[in-house]
């Protein structure tokens, strides 16, 4: 029987408390100052949680290897490239910048 947390007041507390615990014994260390904001330094890996949404950068060959550990702990979605997906509400696009030169 599972137990939903959902509204209530320590719900993001607690999650955070469990989740973390699964990142700390994945290897990831906390990075001071950042609220959601972990680093594999072994692994060269960034991985910011926020709530249910697990962005992770750096090394590319340590990705699939990573989101399997981390899978191991958790219940996790398969991963999705960012481009073209929602993180924190927000849709994320490539965009390539069109520089233009002015010339004084």
């Amino acid at each position: 029987m599972g137990l939903n947390l959902h509204g209530h007041p320590l719900a993001g507390i607690f999650w955070e408390t469990f989740c973390q615990e699964k990142l700390f014994n994945a290897g990831f260390e906390k990075i001071q100052g950042c609220e959601c904001l972990y680093a594999h330094y072994e692994k060269q890996l960034f991985l910011s949680v926020h709530v249910d949404d697990f962005k992770m950068s750096g090394k590319k060959e340590n990705f699939s290897p990573m989101w399997a550990e981390l899978g191991k702990e958790l219940d996790l979605e398969p991963p999705v490239p960012m481009s073209c997906n929602v993180y924190l509400g927000c849709q994320q696009l490539d965009f390539e910048p069109s520089w233009e030169v002015i010339d004084e």
